[in-house]
């Protein structure tokens, strides 16, 4: 049982005074040379015995000897003071309780017995040597000094017997109660002692993880204050007060103040991109930020773009020349049969339509090209309204190519917001619909059908396009995405890759599929904002 430095200088200190304190009233309460001696004596084998005992404590802090040898000499210390003050009788006797409370408590409820048995042995002896020696009974109680100067020995034996059992038994069970209350206060200490280090230790050790990010961590209070960061945020921000000397202190304090702002945005420090994330710290309305350098990540991200876009530019540029070479053609021979003005209004007005018809498709590819050229950082985002977005796109295929369709719109009843371009999401309404219209070409009552749903959770909108037409065929379903596919006569094959391209750049998906009863279905899955999709 290890004791703490502060418990050994404790147990000096309590012996220390209580002995000093018995010893000054005794030689104050009794004016006889010899008892003077004795208390004096008590005093001085008091100290000595503690600076033994602290000499050896600290040459070996784990050793439990030294709390014996002073638990022997208190006892005989004790004992002697006792019976030179009325013994049995005497005021100091239940200091021999806190004497057997005080070792048990440092050396358990072996302790605790030893001291009350060596108590109760001292306490025999002293008493019978009172009776016996005659230079001792003066220390007698003047009811015990009465009865044996009356010849009562026998009876004082007897009251000697009974009160030395009766403080015995107290003493006993003072010892093992304060035995097994310190085994068990040592026992819960150790359990206390073990949950705190592996506490500091995970501590410790979350701090050095902390420490080691690239990415910096801000902690702050509800009022945009500082809390705590790691390393990398001076680092990145290039100053140790964020809060204070850059732009990040009036963000954060932005996003506490508005619930809509949204939880990630890039600044722009030193040629340097940094993504800040929100979230919200606690129940206390604080939160925590973290920022990442994606300077490396992005034009990583717009070399891959470019390469990809280079990529494309070459097959569109191959397919182009063969798509473009065969209007070009016809526009090219229509116009020399009109130059030789030999033909009728009819045939002038065929050979003009051909050349309509055959310019609108080069146009048709040109704006595809021009399409594929285009990036997301093109277009900024922001909080998008799809209701909104969607109901103007229906209107722009009302008074375009949608007459005569039946356009059905379905909205959802809490207007649900996403994050992104409402340009580019213009873009993919209009085309499904397009593609939904141009399928119905042969059906006598074409009806597009346009549903906006949320999800039960409401993280989720789904944007549904279906027709009544034919359908996708089922030979070319799985690869209607692909560049440059079409079912058409004269599609590009670039519509539909590029709705799903902008979609991805939502963060959304796309599927496609055909209707049990009849006609192709499109369904959009994009995220709400702030439904944790970018956190």
């Amino acid at each position: 049982m290890f004791v703490s430095k502060r418990r050994r200088t404790w147990l000096q200190v309590g012996r220390l005074s209580v002995l000093g304190i018995l010893s000054l009233s005794g030689i104050v309460a009794m004016h006889q040379i010899e008892f003077t001696i004795i208390y004096g004596s008590v005093t001085a084998v008091a100290f000595l015995s503690s600076f033994i005992a602290n000499y050896y404590m600290k040459r070996n802090l784990e050793s439990r000897k030294p709390y014996w040898f002073l638990l022997s000499i208190d006892s005989f210390l004790l004992s002697l003071v006792i019976y030179v003050s009325g013994g049995v009788d005497g005021p100091f006797m239940p200091f021999l309780v806190v004497h057997v409370l005080s070792y048990g408590f440092y050396l358990g409820v072996s302790g605790g017995l030893v001291a009350a048995g060596a108590d109760v042995l001292l306490a025999t002896v002293f008493s019978f040597l009172a009776l016996n020696v005659p230079g001792l009974k003066s220390s007698l109680s003047p009811l015990l000094e009465t009865l044996v100067q009356s010849g009562y020995l026998k009876i004082s034996v007897t009251y000697i017997a009974l009160r030395i059992l009766i403080n015995g038994l107290l003493l006993v069970a003072s010892g093992i109660a304060s035995g097994m209350l310190a085994q068990s206060l040592y026992t819960e200490s150790g359990h206390l002692q073990m949950v705190l280090n592996n506490l500091a230790e995970l501590r410790a050790r979350s701090r050095h993880i902390l420490d080691s990010l690239h990415d910096g961590v801000v902690v702050v209070d509800v009022n945009g204050d500082m809390i705590s960061s790691n390393p990398a945020v001076a680092e990145l921000l290039g100053t140790d007060k964020p809060m204070l000397d850059s732009q990040l202190g009036e963000i954060v304090r932005s996003f506490l103040k508005n619930k809509d702002f949204p939880p990630r945005i890039d600044i722009i420090i030193d040629e340097k991109v940094v993504e800040c994330r929100f979230s919200h710290y606690g129940d206390t309305g604080g939160a925590i930020v973290i920022l990442t350098d994606t300077t490396e990540l992005r034009n990583s991200q717009a070399a891959l773009e470019e390469r990809d876009k280079l990529s494309l530019i070459g097959k569109l540029s191959a397919t182009m020349a063969h798509e473009i070479r065969n209007p070009l053609a016809s526009m090219s021979g229509a116009a020399q049969i009109l130059a030789g003005g030999d033909l009728d209004r009819e045939k002038a007005n065929q050979m003009a339509s051909l050349i309509e018809k055959q310019s609108r498709r080069v146009s048709e590819l040109i704006e595809g090209y021009l399409s594929l050229s285009r990036n997301s950082s093109d277009f900024p985002f922001s909080k998008v309204d799809v209701s909104s977005v969607l109901t103007d796109s229906v209107e722009s295929a009302k008074h375009g190519f949608a007459g005569g369709v039946s356009l059905k719109v379905s909205r959802s009843d809490t207007n649900p917001m996403v994050f992104g371009s409402s340009v580019r999401l213009s873009q993919v309404f209009l085309n499904l619909i397009r593609n939904s219209v141009e399928a119905l070409s042969s059906v006598s009552e074409p009806v597009v059908v346009i549903e906006v749903t949320n999800t039960e959770d409401d993280r989720i909108v789904n944007i549904t396009i279906k027709d009544n037409g034919a359908g996708i065929p089922a030979d070319f379903i799985e690869r209607i995405w692909e560049p440059f596919k079409t079912s058409k006569d004269h599609g590009t094959g670039l519509g539909l890759y590029i709705v799903k391209r902008i979609v991805n750049e939502h963060n959304g998906t796309i599927e496609a599929e055909n209707s049990d009863q009849g006609g192709a279905v499109f369904t959009i899955k994009l995220p709400v904002a702030g439904s944790g999709v970018y956190e």
